[in-house]
């Protein structure tokens, strides 16, 4: 099997029968997607004159986007007409990239759209696939360009599993290397977020990364998963997920005559039933624990025990509950130490309580107990009803 980008991984995590079923080389994109790898290459291309010093200008930049929407465009398929708002974004990103660019080129640009391959826990393995990368000093800077408009806290950016992989290869590859800032600039808005990744942290994500890399391997039936994407993609015509709603539209089949329409319909009155009436004892059950608590007032301000209804009697009882720890093993540890383990064979548990309850149980294990005042309210039906 191939190294896998991140790209392939989160087109995995989108559609894992998509993924599996269809070829990266020739699919179709939406204008979204043929924006941002416009964008992309467009500064790539860009990227060896960068590195012996040039100062990009605006209108080759917006040559070179053209050039690389262009030859995108045999994969494109748009279908709510959205091409011309995303050309205009596009350019837009370009723009801000010109404010940044030339500023950025001060530093020492080492590489430009760089691929490499780097190794994961459990024998897994990524190809990196790094936008650019400068060196000042003995820190490498690692940038990633986005195009997205979503805002994303630097919190949740340090969480980055592709930016943590590209760090960790940087650091071992890059000679001369003993720190590395990682970059994400935001084409958008012209903003730049930096972080200083500390590899004893990065660890966790590394490890999520190979268990996904880890299940597309042992995947042997991959399900389809419904997402915007499925308005374009090459596999609906027999994706199983589909192909039912779409002979439907094409008319095909019958809304008033299929069985299957008619069976959804049914199930969906059925649960929309069942979720009215859990909300309708959600509501009832409300109502009842403030009667409950109403009931337990008069019983404890009148001194009855027991309160008369009309058919049922209502016995108000006053309890105390005890509860052990989920983790059993301090109480097991002392039942052994004092001989009583042995002699019972297993925890008695309700003996125990009962006796922490009855203040004769052993000391230790009395103050391992949470013991808490319990309130019940006890229905019992009269003769004659």
């Amino acid at each position: 099997m191939k190294v896998l980008t991140y790209r392939d991984l989160e087109r995995f995590r989108q559609c894992p029968y998509a993924f599996c079923h269809g070829s990266s080389d020739r699919r179709p994109i939406g204008p979204a997607e043929c924006m941002d790898l416009a964008v992309r290459r467009a500064i790539a291309g860009m990227g060896s004159s960068r590195i012996m010093g040039h100062r990009v200008s605006r209108d080759e930049m917006y040559d070179a986007f053209w050039d690389e929407w262009d030859s995108l465009s045999e994969f494109l398929m748009d279908p709510q007409g959205e091409q011309h708002t995303f050309i205009k974004f596009g350019e837009k990103c370009i723009s801000n990239f010109i404010l940044t660019a030339n500023s950025f080129a001060a530093m020492d640009i080492i590489a430009s759209d760089l691929h490499g391959v780097q190794n994961l826990p459990r024998g897994q393995s990524l190809e990196v696939c790094i936008d650019e990368i400068a060196k000042r000093g003995r820190t490498a800077y690692v940038c990633k360009y986005l195009t997205g408009t979503g805002l994303r806290s630097k919190e949740d950016l340090e969480k980055d599993p592709e930016m943590a992989v590209n760090a960790v290869w940087a650091l071992y590859n890059i000679p001369g290397v003993d720190r590395v800032v990682v970059q994400w600039r935001f084409l958008a808005t012209a903003m730049t977020v930096e972080h200083i990744v500390d590899l004893s942290k990065v660890t966790s994500l590394l490890d999520t990364l190979s268990l996904d890399l880890a299940d597309i391997g042992i995947l042997r039936d991959p399900l389809p998963r419904e997402t915007v994407q499925c308005e374009i993609c090459p596999l609906r015509a027999e994706c199983p997920r589909m192909i039912h709603g779409d002979r439907l539209s094409r008319g095909e089949l019958s809304y008033d005559e299929d069985e299957g329409v008619r069976l959804v319909d049914e199930y969906a009155d059925l649960d929309e039933k069942i979720k009215a009436l859990k909300r309708r004892q959600a509501m009832l059950e409300s109502q009842r624990d403030d009667v409950t608590r109403r009931l337990i007032e008069y019983s404890d301000s009148t001194g009855f025990m027991g309160v008369k209804g009309h058919t049922y009697k209502a016995l108000v009882r006053h309890e105390r509950r005890v509860d052990f720890p989920e983790d059993k093993t301090e109480i097991v540890a002392r039942l052994k130490e004092t001989g009583e383990y042995d002699r019972i064979s297993m925890v008695n548990y309700p003996r125990l309580r009962s006796d922490v309850l009855k203040g004769s149980a052993d000391p230790e294990i009395a103050k391992m107990a949470r013991v808490t005042n319990v309130d019940k309210v006890f229905l019992k039906r009269m003769d004659g009803f």
